[in-house]
């Protein structure tokens, strides 16, 4: 056996170092490639969730509940074969309870506050926080005034009355409000221990006639990674007024607003549905059964995308003389979100979709359509022993059911007693929860008489009651928890010369980004990123451990066949000149 000479070894220890180094690189390369494909989700396959088409009491096709099957299924409809179901029609509508399938917990959700309602609950691309609550009035005094604490502390207030809050949860149980604290930072956080004085409106007052006292009611639809937004705006409708509270020199409208964040948001340029005589109306006149002439009052919006266009519910003042009062009216968009010109008003004035009936929220199940509200119970003929009356009678207002085959024909099939302990529960919204196959009926309770003498018509909690969807009918097919893309989905909305948001300070307005990366001391910090992160999620809604894509581990074992075989070559190449010296 020949031995190497010095040189020899040499040259072969470079040859082999370069070799190993080659290795190394290549496999760090494609083992990095592989981390990064991690990382990226594996989405489901959005599946057709409302592919069956209803059908109304006789059998025949309704062709105005149709929803495509590539349509926002995931937040107001969810199918379910509910073929053998027939929509009651009674002379008394039945009380609602655990009997019909509803599970009341009492649980507080959202609590601590001034007085707030109208909780419009969506879900969303978000894997850590995939729900979020959009509700509105008063943190911690009377139109969220300016306050000045004992010890010097000064809370600057909001404009106008009411305003929009968020907050975000985990579970649809703990809930964290969107907030910046008082303690000096300015930081934005999320808040979980009710430091009401922290909480900052997303969406306030501006400077117009039409919405310079009140914003609320918000109902959203989020598609693809798009907010649209319903709300209640008013105003005063005369300059020499400083606020048009009640009646008197009030303007009432339905607004319009997108956002990509849930956050800011970009308003319409006028509102998006308005009585033609609401500038200018002298309300208590034109109120009066000797001159029963307005028709405004448009509020409460209930905002639907189906049929490849917009839906709106809303409550209006449809007159004295007809005894229909605050009632419900319905227009459809078939355009652009935000253009004013888009919405076509289906009824109004004296012919409204249903009578004394008030803060309708709308969903689709299977092929029917229901809604709930809080009106006077007396004027549906509902008389329950057990809800007092009371001065001024906000205790008679409770939860009704009502349903229809076409949105616009409606049925009252039932209502609900208030939670122990309180006088009334109001201002219903509807969630169709897909991940847990329920239906939930998130509400407002009212404080009224309890240990009080003094009668008290403000809202201080926040909470639901839920029904499970197996109660409705079984459900058709598997359902993706996430508004799917589509070629079907409300078009992008046109902004041309925008309103600018009423956030607290334009010039420190936040993203989700700013807020998960604000230090706190309250609360726990978001790892959300400022785009809402798209689910790693299977269709049922359960995790599942995202794939390596095949070509790269194919890649890896090629790369290291080559690096093997290089090796072997240069050793025998070696080997081989060493016999011949």
């Amino acid at each position: 056996m020949k031995v190497f000479s010095g040189i020899q070894l040499q040259r072969m220890r470079i040859i082999l170092s370069c070799v190993i180094f080659l290795i190394t690189v290549s496999n760090t390369a494609t083992l990095a490639g592989c981390q990064q494909s991690v990382t990226e989700p594996v989405l489901a396959s959005p599946t057709a969730c409302c592919s069956a088409t209803p059908h109304n009491a006789t059998g025949e096709p309704m062709v105005s509940a149709i929803v495509s099957p590539d349509s926002d299924c995931a937040q107001g409809h969810i199918d379910v074969d509910d073929s053998a179901y027939e929509i009651p029609n009674q002379v008394r509508p039945p009380l609602l309870s655990e009997q019909d399938g509803w599970v009341r917990n009492e649980r507080n959700c959202v609590s601590g506050f001034y007085s707030m309602y109208q909780p419009e609950v969506i879900r969303v691309n978000d894997t850590e926080y995939p729900y979020r609550m959009w509700f509105m009035g008063w943190a911690y005094n009377t139109n969220n005034d300016l306050e000045i604490l004992g010890d010097g502390t000064v809370y600057e207030g909001y404009p106008g009355g009411d305003a929009i809050f968020l907050a975000r949860s985990k579970d649809l149980d703990e809930w964290q409000v969107y907030s910046r604290s008082n303690n000096g930072s300015g930081a934005i956080y999320w808040d979980r221990a009710e430091t009401v004085r922290d909480w900052v409106p997303v969406l306030t007052c501006q400077d117009v006639w039409y919405d310079d006292f009140h914003v609320g009611d918000p109902s959203i639809v989020y598609q693809n990674g798009t907010y649209f937004m319903a709300y209640s705006a008013m105003g005063t409708d005369k300059p020499d007024d400083e606020y048009a509270y009640a009646w008197q020199d009030a303007a009432y409208c339905i607004m319009g607003a997108v956002s990509s964040d849930g956050i800011n948001w970009v308003r319409s340029q006028e509102p998006l549905l308005i009585w033609e005589g609401e500038y200018g109306a002298d309300e208590n006149i034109q109120r009066s059964a000797d001159n029963d002439t307005y028709y405004g009052m448009y509020q409460r919006p209930s905002l639907m995308y189906e049929d490849g266009k917009w839906k709106m519910w809303f409550d209006y003042w449809a007159g004295y003389r007809s005894g229909n009062g605050t009632s419900v009216g319905y227009a459809e968009n078939d355009g652009d979100f935000l253009d004013s010109t888009a919405w076509d008003r289906k009824t109004g004035d004296t012919t409204p979709l249903l009578r004394q009936f008030v803060d309708l929220d709308v969903v689709r199940i299977g092929r029917v359509y229901y809604g709930y509200g809080d009106p006077f119970l007396g004027a549906h003929r509902i008389a329950d022993p057990e809800i007092k009356r009371e001065s001024p009678e906000w205790s008679m207002r409770q939860i009704v059911e009502v349903q229809s085959y076409d949105g616009i024909e409606w049925s009252v099939t039932g209502y609900f007693r208030p939670d122990e302990g309180y006088p009334a529960n109001q201002v219903p919204q509807v969630f169709i929860d897909h991940d847990g196959q329920r239906i939930l009926l998130f509400y407002a309770t009212q404080r009224g008489r309890r240990e009080s003498s003094v009668y008290d018509w403000r809202w201080d909690t926040l909470r639901y009651m839920y029904r499970p969807l197996s109660a409705y009918g079984n459900l058709i097919g598997t359902v993706s928890p996430v508004p799917p893309s589509s070629s079907q989905s409300p078009p992008t909305p046109t902004i041309s010369n925008p309103l600018p948001t009423a956030t607290p300070d334009p010039s420190q307005a936040v993203t989700l980004t700013e807020a998960a990366v604000s230090p706190t001391s309250i609360g726990e910090p978001s790892a959300t990123t400022g785009a809402m992160a798209t689910p790693t999620e299977s269709i049922s809604g359960n995790p599942t451990e995202p794939v390596r894509p095949a070509r790269n581990q194919g890649l890896l074992v090629m790369l290291i066949a080559v690096s093997v075989m290089g090796t072997v070559l240069a050793a025998m190449y070696l080997l081989r000149r060493n016999r011949t010296n």
